[in-house]
């Protein structure tokens, strides 16, 4: 059983990333898809990770999901590109996978608990495989992450009592929070950004097509007074 899980939590990361190499040459297909990481990312943060998470610490874990959603904006706001920042969310977000992964090894299997945690991982994913498409080589960037975090994820499992043993439960509820408010980031942020690229892209090919008619008509005024002059 503990096997299953590890399987079908790593399996769940990669959900986002098999979408939206679907999506890659339907642009119909990859604005469903958009959206639909949009409803994943939010709806699981928001419906399932929060009032989790409230329960564990507080109003504390609503505050620090704000900090988690609004930190990365203020990088790219007043930083240098925000690298900081959004290193410090990924940070957050792979010792976050390293004590679930933990938490697999060791929970009773009989409960809900595990099985929470591999739907945790599909918001993950979604989030990893938007933050991507701004990259210059977006498949390539989206799996390498995708087979870290699958890394971490069985670290963390095969280290299991000895890692998670002594850790508070307000650790993990807080690096829960900070996750959270990092994913909504992450799809707040990218939400549209391939469509806006693909429309560059067909804007940049119609003007493309536009100069080459008027071109072509130059070049057939030419013909037209080369033959004037020639009569």
């Amino acid at each position: 059983m503990t096997t299953v899980l590890l399987l079908a939590a790593s399996l769940a990361l990669l959900v986002g990333p098999i979408c939206t190499m679907i999506g890659a040459r339907s642009r119909s297909v990859r604005e469903l898809i958009d959206g639909f990481s949009l409803v994943v990312i939010g709806g699981i943060c928001l419906l399932v990770v929060m009032p989790h998470v409230v329960e564990e610490i507080g109003f504390y874990g609503i505050v620090l999901a704000v900090v988690g959603l609004v930190l990365p904006w203020v990088g790219h706001r007043f930083g240098r590109g925000g690298s900081g920042s959004l290193w410090l969310v990924g940070l957050a977000v792979s010792l976050h996978l390293l004590l679930d992964g933990a938490v697999l090894s060791i929970e009773d299997h009989s409960g809900l608990l595990p099985w929470a945690v591999v739907i945790h991982r599909l918001p993950v994913g979604f989030a990893v495989a938007v933050a991507a498409q701004g990259s210059a080589r977006p498949v390539g960037a989206v799996w390498s992450v995708s087979l870290a975090m699958i890394a971490a994820t069985a670290a963390g499992y095969f280290a299991g009592p000895a890692l998670i043993e002594g850790v508070p439960h307000w650790v993990v509820g807080s690096l829960e929070a900070l996750v959270a408010g990092g994913l909504l980031h992450v799809a707040l942020s990218n939400h549209g950004r391939a469509d806006a690229c693909g429309g560059h892209g067909s804007h940049s090919h119609a003007a493309h097509d536009h100069a080459g008619h008027s071109h072509a008509a130059h070049d057939h005024a030419g013909h037209s007074h080369a033959a004037h002059d020639h009569a």
